[in-house]
């Protein structure tokens, strides 16, 4: 995915997680289908939850569910230490590795060039 469109997803993420957090509010009101648990924190760890936290806040919406509140904590958590450790990696550790498919001459006597750095 070009890293120019990983705003734009997370933006998506974020929009759709607040949507369907309103819905199922609303749905709880009136006894209807409601979104399970499952799909929200799997929007949570898509990266979804700056919504779903501020869903919480503004939609007063599964506060007293305890069980959804620390996995939610939980899942935040797992985020920003793997956020944490991808910037780590790319600010000092010469950047991501990724496959160099870009054909080439073939070098007498050299080894192949596998990976080339990203951001490094």
């Amino acid at each position: 995915m070009n890293i120019m469109l990983w705003p734009l997803a997370l933006l998506g993420v974020n929009l759709w997680s607040f949507v369907l957090f309103a819905w199922d509010k609303h749905q709880a009101r009136q006894r209807g289908w409601r979104v399970s648990e499952t799909t929200f924190l799997t929007l949570a760890a898509c990266g979804g939850w700056p919504a779903l936290k501020l869903g919480q806040r503004m939609i007063r919406h599964k506060t007293r569910k305890q069980p959804f509140g620390w996995m939610l904590n939980t899942m935040i958590g797992v985020n920003l230490f793997l956020a944490l450790m991808l910037w780590l990696l790319v600010t000092f550790g010469g950047g991501l590795p990724i496959p160099d498919l870009t054909p080439s001459a073939p070098d007498r006597g050299t080894t192949p060039r596998f990976f080339k750095s990203v951001g490094g």
